[in-house]
């Protein structure tokens, strides 16, 4: 049986990951918590994590040794809030700052990159076109309605086939043939062919979460003003763009837990105002700090900087249907004129490693002999000539108007350009534009970043699968090159012997980097974010926007 295949593989990524943990720290000296991935079967008792090498100063905070007090209201400050239907990503992963507390997952990744039974309480891989999975029983949505095999069967299908505002994903539904309630608590899915990563779409963050059918029907489709989940929290008040109130879910079924009574929630924009606000107690949780403010908040004696690496990337993403970028030596004239170097440095202060393929140092899938193309403006400029347009050539960048560290990178990476010839737009615009853009392919380059993936499939395929990935489709299908491509992951994602995809998925990343193919990535991705001393027990994900707060606790 496959769940054998789950078993070896978790061992030796762990094996994997201790090595290249230590090495990437002692190489690149970088601020956070090492990657612990698996892709385990929960049949499969997992061997627990060995510690690895001492974390760098700053690093992301262990639990306490206190005992946890219960009670209590945290005053938590986010950037922007867009919504609360399960299956939207209206704003991108950012929706999921406050998701969690309303929405659990069927599966959930822990901070060590693992599986971990959540709704889903065991699942089982009979064959490569087999996935069982056994429902956690007597779980209620908070507006009383019951978890069973059918809410995840009208879940799944809303999110393959949902009207609009509804986020579709093209590759879950590509991989699933069919989805069968067995009984109240069993769902038997039918697979089109091999998917070795099949149990991560669980985890994910539109397929992994339920919806009510109930809250369906009653608001007509449309969830995103509606919080009705599984999760530790009820959504109690909401005044777009201002503030939300959180109260604990008296039926959760993970008992004891929450902690907290409340979330208080409180929208804003600005990062300075808010680590003002961190300073003065009028918050106790921030989700974005800059680079910048890292040092000074480490010196405070009253704040936590939690400093964590993540699956995640920063950087740019090509459309490849339109010009200049549906020509490949014009996407590579752009690659020669960026000192990803200068940029890490001067806009990450050393925070951030520069990006060489898809997965950084510590994901079972990186691969080091995967290097970025080298800044040399010399070489840009020849690109220039060989792509038609030796005297440069103009286009727009768009980014989100909430996101400060991305307009920072775009207007470093703009003088880097100007000094070959090529002038970029930078478009600031609101960042639900934005992904509605995004979503219909409507830009020439956006400015962005992805949370990645412990699973190569769901970090690979939404951005570079022409017919499969959610943006790619949008960016890339029927595009020179795309075919090549298409084909390695396909072949990737029905590939279970591992060292066999890892060779599969270093073509791959040679093929992003070499022809600058779909995204440009500049740094790979950590968490940022700065809380009070009181706060507790807050461990960050590898997902970079995954914050769960259910085992915080404040103390006296």
């Amino acid at each position: 049986m496959l769940n054998d295949y789950w078993k070896k593989l978790m061992a030796r990524r762990l094996s994997r990951r201790r090595a290249l943990r230590a090495a990437g720290r002692a190489g690149i000296g970088l601020a956070g918590v090492a990657l612990l991935g698996c892709a385990a079967a929960p049949a499969v008792t997992p061997t627990p994590a060995k510690p690895g090498a001492t974390p760098a100063a700053g690093a992301a905070p262990t639990p306490t040794a206190l005992k946890p007090t219960a009670g209590g209201s945290l005053k938590f400050g986010q950037f922007t809030i867009s919504g609360f239907d399960p299956h939207t990503n209206l704003s991108g992963s950012n929706d999921d700052w406050l998701k969690p507390q309303v929405h659990d997952k069927l599966i959930e990744i822990d901070e060590k990159g693992k599986l971990v039974p959540t709704l889903f309480t065991s699942w089982e891989i009979p064959d490569q076109l087999t996935f069982v999975a056994k429902l956690r029983q007597g779980v209620k949505f908070h507006d009383g309605t019951d978890f069973n095999a059918e809410v995840v069967r009208f879940s799944n299908d809303r999110v393959m086939n949902g009207a609009p505002p509804v986020t579709r994903q093209p590759r879950f539904k590509a991989a699933v043939a069919s989805i069968e309630a067995v009984d109240n608590y069993t769902v038997k899915y039918r697979l089109t062919g091999p998917n070795a990563g099949f149990p991560y779409f669980f985890g994910d963050r539109s397929t992994g979460r339920p919806a009510s059918p109930t809250a369906v029907e009653k608001y007509k489709n449309d969830l995103r003003t509606v919080g009705v989940g599984t999760g530790p929290w009820m959504v109690a008040d909401w005044v777009k763009d201002d503030r939300i109130l959180l109260k604990k879910f008296p039926d959760y079924w993970d008992k004891g837990l929450p902690y907290l009574d409340e979330v208080n929630v409180k929208v804003v924009p600005d990062n300075t105002t808010a680590l003002v606000m961190v300073k003065t107690g009028d918050l106790q949780f921030y989700t974005e700090l800059p680079p910048k403010d890292v040092a000074g908040v480490r010196a405070d004696p009253n704040l936590v900087a939690v400093v964590a690496t993540t699956t995640g990337y920063s950087g740019f993403y090509f459309n490849h249907k339109k010009p200049p970028f549906n020509n490949k030596a014009l996407r590579q004239a752009f690659a020669y004129a960026i000192d990803k170097d200068a940029i890490a440095k001067a806009i990450f202060l050393g925070l951030n490693q520069v990006a060489g393929g898809i997965f950084g140092p510590g994901h079972a899938f990186y691969d080091s002999s995967v290097k970025p193309l080298p800044y040399d403006p010399a070489k840009a400029k020849e690109k220039l000539k060989e792509g038609g347009q030796p005297d440069g050539f103009e286009f727009d960048a768009e980014v989100g108007s909430q996101y400060g560290i991305r307009v920072q990178y775009s207007e470093a990476v703009k003088e880097m350009l100007a000094k070959v010839g090529i002038k970029m737009n930078i478009k600031v615009m609101e960042q639900v534009t934005v992904m509605d853009r995004a979503g219909k392919g409507e830009m020439q380059c956006w400015v962005t970043e992805f949370s990645g993936s412990e699973e190569p499939d769901n970090a690979f395929a939404i951005i570079s699968h022409s017919t499969q990935g959610t943006y790619a489709k949008a960016f890339m299908e029927g595009a020179e090159g795309t075919k090549e491509m298409d084909a390695l992951l396909d072949k990737g994602r029905a590939t279970y012997n591992e060292e066999e995809r890892f060779k599969v998925y270093s073509q791959a990343q040679r093929k992003v980097v070499d022809d600058v193919f779909g995204p440009y990535w500049l740094v790979y991705r950590n968490t940022r974010m700065v809380h009070r001393k009181e706060v507790k027990d807050y461990l960050p994900r590898t997902g970079p926007n995954d914050v769960y707060l259910k085992k915080v606790w404040l103390a006296k």
